[in-house]
């Protein structure tokens, strides 16, 4: 997936970047609102999408965020852990 490789490239660039490795790593897709955006922001967000394959209809808003997982995966780091 185009998507997941982008957002690995731009974990591995803030990485060589900054030196600082974090311990835990998600990345979280977001949304586009398009209901939000002015004529021009939701132009530019619309042709951005289209080359990115994404969805274009400006009629309605898409959530790509899988907040089951963000759940999860910040729940799992921020419980206390269990005793053996």
């Amino acid at each position: 997936m185009a998507a997941a490789a982008d957002a690995q490239r731009m974990i591995d660039l803030f990485v060589r970047e900054t030196g600082w490795r974090p311990p835990y790593v998600l990345p979280v897709a977001g949304a586009l609102i398009y209901s939000k955006y002015n004529f021009f922001i939701k132009l530019v967000m619309k042709t951005m999408s289209r080359m990115a394959g994404g969805p274009t209809d400006t009629s309605r808003d898409y959530e790509f965020t899988d907040w089951v997982a963000l759940d999860r995966f910040v729940l799992d780091r921020v419980r206390p852990s269990q005793p053996s």
